[in-house]
């Protein structure tokens, strides 16, 4: 009930560290009211630190960036950390939707949130998330103009169910969300 909550994730993708791939990294998300104000995405392995602030917009090692324009699910390249996050049912929504998608990865754990914002990526779907996973990354995407939800389109907080869509535009938001609801 705090007017301003941090929420650290020290090491997001600890199966990335174990493992000694760099797609490990820090994040920091900051809730102002219950609704996420900054974001950072830090990959100290490549050396990469990625900050969004509400109104101010994204940067990455300083210089500005923003999500892509893509704004079609054909077009989409769609990114997720693993196929063993998913349950069943979440699985086949996710796989209806990445399949119409023009391109498919799998890891990069909170690095595929950091490429959305850069431009890169267009869509992430994930699910089975805690809060220190997704608000940093939110308060990152929003700041570079893209969209992050939960499975229902609501605004993520401390109290949501852990499923996380993140596009780079709203109309590829509201597809995707189509899609999975299918």
């Amino acid at each position: 009930d705090a007017e301003r909550v941090w929420v650290p994730d020290p090491i997001d993708g600890t199966r990335s560290f174990i493992t000694g791939s760099p797609l490990w990294g820090t994040l920091i998300g900051l809730l102002r009211h219950g609704r996420v104000e900054l974001g950072m995405v830090d990959m100290p392995v490549l050396g990469e630190r990625w900050i969004g602030q509400a109104g101010l917009g994204a940067q990455r090692n300083g210089q500005p960036v923003r999500a892509s324009r893509c704004s079609r699910v054909a077009e989409a390249r769609i990114v997720t950390t693993s196929p063993d996050i998913f349950n069943p049912a979440d699985w086949q929504a996710f796989d209806r939707l990445s399949r119409k998608c023009a391109m498919r990865r799998f890891g990069g754990d909170c690095y595929g949130y950091a490429q959305l914002a850069g431009g890169t990526i267009d869509l992430v779907v994930e699910t089975g998330l805690q809060p220190y996973d997704y608000l940093g990354p939110a308060g990152l995407i929003e700041a570079a103009g893209g969209v992050i939800t939960d499975w229902e389109g609501q605004p993520l907080g401390l109290q949501s169910d852990g499923r996380v869509v993140a596009a780079a535009t709203p109309e590829l938001h509201r597809a995707a969300l189509a899609v999975l609801k299918a």
